[in-house]
């Protein structure tokens, strides 16, 4: 029996993927959680939106809890965790809870703070 060569496999079939922890195997997604990598070193300056700026203006900030394992914060008579969608209608999420700031993201990238 003669030896038959595999072909390599072209550019266009090579699967690629930007996400940090992509899975390898796309047929199944399962297999490796996604992760996207929101540290301000990774993101690039995206100009804030004034629209979502006036949201976050009248965000009530009545407390937090800034624990390492699972912090909250009571906003609008509502608790919220790390990564919950704060506004539906400008995509803001809450992104960090430190005991001065909260910090949002949008759906384009741009940061927000809110002091209290």
């Amino acid at each position: 029996m003669a030896p038959t060569a595999t072909p390599a496999p072209s550019p266009a079939a090579t699967i690629t993927s930007p996400l940090v922890g992509a899975p390898a195997n796309p047929s199944n997604p399962a297999e490796t959680p996604l992760h996207i990598d929101l540290t301000p070193a990774s993101r690039a300056y995206v100009p804030p939106n004034p629209k979502v700026s006036a949201v976050v203006d009248l965000l009530r900030v009545s407390g937090i809890r800034a624990s390492a394992n699972d912090p909250k914060a009571l906003m609008n008579d509502r608790v919220f965790r790390l990564n919950d969608l704060v506004d539906r209608g400008t995509g803001l999420r809450l992104l960090e809870i430190t005991p001065g700031h909260l910090v949002f993201i949008d759906e384009e990238g741009a940061t927000y703070i809110k002091n209290f």
